[in-house]
């Protein structure tokens, strides 16, 4: 079940507090949020985030990419290593429109998954401040020691609403390798 419509209000408003003084919101996307990102947005960089990594470490996930039957494993930030993606900087006439539809994206069902955090991303242009969605490590969607076995079987089996895990994985890829 998804939170009302208040409490992504609440969120979205408790994500602000933290915002840097220049009021700029940056989104730090390591994953389907470079070639989908679902959100308006007015600039875009390439970013590395250092003590973060990009991660087949979250699961078993039955909505976007998977489902009861065949779910999936997704892509997480998880701690250590760093990761390089793209930060895009939201319009600012409408950051709490595109944060309520981030967040429904990110986080749609339980609210203790939720880890957004602020980060810093160098980019070319100097550092900015984005929002991230690590994952927790205390919660149970969080596998960190999964065999290739076991992920390769996810990505040929698992298929949802989104598409299927393959799909996810060389879209990824090719997005990220577009960008350098």
């Amino acid at each position: 079940m998804r939170p009302p419509d208040a409490e992504y209000a609440g969120a979205v408003a408790e994500v602000l507090a933290g915002a840097p003084p220049s009021g700029d919101v940056w989104i730090f996307a390591y994953g389907s949020l470079i070639w989908n990102p679902g959100f308006e947005h007015v600039e875009e960089r390439l970013g590395t985030v250092s003590g973060w990594r990009r991660s087949f470490c979250q699961g078993w996930v039955r909505i976007y990419r998977g489902t009861p039957e065949r779910p999936g494993i997704m892509l997480a930030l998880d701690r250590g290593g760093s990761c390089r993606g793209v930060v895009f900087r939201l319009a600012p006439e409408a950051v709490e429109e595109n944060l309520t539809l981030l967040l429904r994206r990110e986080r749609p069902i339980r609210w203790e998954t939720l880890g957004v955090r602020w980060v810093t991303a160098g980019t070319d242009a100097g550092p900015v401040r984005a929002l991230a969605f690590p994952i927790s490590r205390s919660h149970a969607s969080y596998l960190p020691d999964l065999t290739e076995d076991v992920v390769v079987e996810a990505f040929a089996t698992a298929a949802g609403e989104c598409g299927s895990m393959a799909e996810y994985l060389r879209s990824t890829v090719e997005h990220l390798e577009a960008r350098g």
